[in-house]
This record gives structure tokens, C-alpha cells and sequence, in this order.
């Protein structure tokens, strides 16, 4: 049921999304966890995002489990401050409505 020998160790984009492929192994997702924390880019970080001097940039940690706890992807994404915006919904229940 491991993601070892299949799609998901590509370096490409999946076209079907890396959940969708996860779910299809047989794995179903549980919970998440999303750390954002905001900073001054590096010198690389400005040219690559290619940001105007004084930008901030968000980076975000997001991590998917099973029922078990087993980690089943983790993400670590950069954005530019400028230009996103993150927004969070909670149900009463402290569910995402989302899913």
C-alpha cells in the first residue's frame, strides 16, 4: 500500500492530484495540519519569486494523516505575500467544511 514504485515519486505534476492517487493506493485521509509562518525572503528566494524589495514571504507546512497517525504527504510550499491570500473555514464541530 506504499506510494514506492508508483506515480507518486515523480517529479511531474499528477493530473489527477496527488489525494486522489494516494486514495486509489488504498490509504484514506483522516486529518491535516497547516503551519504557516511569515518572513523576509533569502537572496535566492527574491530572484526566483522574482519580488519587489521589502515582499515578505509565507511559508507553508502542510501535513495529511491516516486514522493511524501515519503521515501520508507532506507539503512545504513558499509564497509571496503580495500575492495570496489564505483562508481558513472551521465547522462548529472543528471539522474543515471543506471535507
Amino acid at each position: 500500500m506504499g506510494g514506492r514504485g508508483t506515480r507518486l515519486e515523480s517529479p511531474g505534476a499528477l493530473p489527477e492530484g496527488p489525494d486522489n492517487l494516494i486514495e486509489e493506493l488504498g490509504h484514506r485521509f483522516a486529518r491535516g495540519v497547516e503551519l504557516l509562518r511569515a518572513r523576509m525572503p533569502t537572496p535566492q528566494e527574491i530572484r526566483l519569486l522574482e519580488l519587489e524589495p521589502g515582499v515578505p514571504v509565507v511559508r507553508m507546512l502542510h501535513v495529511d494523516y491516516d486514522p493511524g497517525g501515519r503521515a501520508l504527504q507532506v507539503a512545504d510550499d513558499l509564497y509571496a505575500a503580495d500575492r495570496h491570500e489564505f483562508a481558513f473555514e472551521w465547522a462548529e464541530d472543528g471539522t474543515g467544511l471543506d471535507g
